[in-house]
């Protein structure tokens, strides 16, 4: 049975550098701290296991992957919160199952619009990034409902639900 205690290196990468990482689990250990909530996930990296303390506007992205799952992300400075963050560059799943027509769509729409300023990450990067994750999962909530829904009117309440937030 894998080791799950947290002696594999944290991961912790340079600023504005895009990594590509392996979701080990379906689901983060998570607890409280001084700072508040922690998500444990672990990831591989060059075949390397690294362990990954999200926040929760981390893992409200990330949970949404599951075991085997490849996805790109990026840590940048928030100079308007004065925070570090680490937010997904490109929204595609490696799953090991494949992906349905719909799903590839998405993400593929999603990664034109991510990718259209990746060099220049600004807070309004950041408000758009918010954005579009607010619309993919409206869009994967009308998916596991199996029916049509205002993705639209789905997409402005979880985008100012999470802006209360933040």
């Amino acid at each position: 049975m894998k080791n799950t205690n947290t002696t594999d290196p944290k991961f912790n990468p340079d600023y504005n550098i895009k990594t590509e990482v392996e979701l080990l689990y379906d689901q983060p250990k998570f607890g409280k701290n001084e700072y508040g909530t922690y998500y444990l996930y672990k990831l591989k990296i060059d075949d390397v296991t690294h362990s990954f303390f999200a926040n929760q506007d981390t893992h409200s992205t990330l949970c949404k992957y599951r075991s085997g799952d490849r996805v790109v992300i990026q840590k940048v400075y928030d100079n308007e919160n004065k925070e570090t963050k680490f937010i997904l560059i490109e929204n595609r799943k490696y799953s090991k199952e494949g992906q349905s027509k719909m799903e590839a769509e998405t993400f593929q729409h999603l990664d034109t619009k991510a990718n259209f300023k990746q060099e220049s990450e600004t807070v309004k990067d950041l408000s758009t990034k918010a954005m579009l994750d607010a619309l993919e999962d409206s869009l994967y909530i009308e998916e596991q409902l199996g029916r049509k829904i205002n993705v639209e009117q789905i997409a402005i309440s979880l985008f100012n639900y999470r802006d209360k937030d933040v």
